[in-house]
């Protein structure tokens, strides 16, 4: 994955299975008191990494509430769009991640099972561990993302030559 662009959003050229895709992340932290922009993230969204720390239980229950989001604004689109949900798969990619796993042996909060059973509850596609601070997991995660993304593009809706992760 290279990096086009940095800051809290970026664009990332990332090629899975001989396949080049265009990403935007939007980190979307601390953006809570800008709703507006939430939904416009939500809505533009094609997949969608929940991040938690595994040293706060806190920052995974309080992921509640955005897959919560995701799950209305998506749900109120297709109304809009008189788009019916059928199957599983028409709900938008999303993958759980607890971060911070070089921390794990002194500091973790949140069992690694607890995790993945609130993953398979959600319907996630995937979840993954990973280490920001030393990159272990993270091109896990993206490649995760955006098979599933790929998947979804060729049995309905595509997203094009990019698609934006949130």
């Amino acid at each position: 994955m290279s990096t086009l662009n940095t800051r809290n959003d970026c664009l990332n050229l990332c090629r899975v299975n001989g396949k080049s895709t265009m990403l935007e992340i939007l980190d979307t932290a601390g953006s809570e008191q800008f709703a507006s922009l939430q939904d416009l993230y939500i809505r533009n969204g094609h997949g969608f990494v929940l991040v938690y720390s595994i040293t706060s239980f806190h920052s995974l229950l309080n992921l509640e509430a955005v897959y919560q989001q995701i799950l209305r604004y998506k749900a109120k689109f297709r109304q809009r769009s008189s788009t019916k949900v059928d199957h599983p798969s028409e709900v938008p990619p999303i993958i759980l991640v607890g971060n911070k796993v070089d921390l794990e042996s002194t500091f973790r909060e949140v069992a690694k099972e607890d995790a993945e059973n609130i993953a398979r509850r959600w319907g996630c596609c995937g979840f993954v561990e990973t280490s920001a601070k030393n990159g272990d997991g993270v091109m896990d995660v993206f490649r995760q993302v955006v098979l599933r993304m790929a998947q979804d593009a060729t049995t309905k809706r595509g997203c094009g030559s990019g698609c934006e992760i949130l």
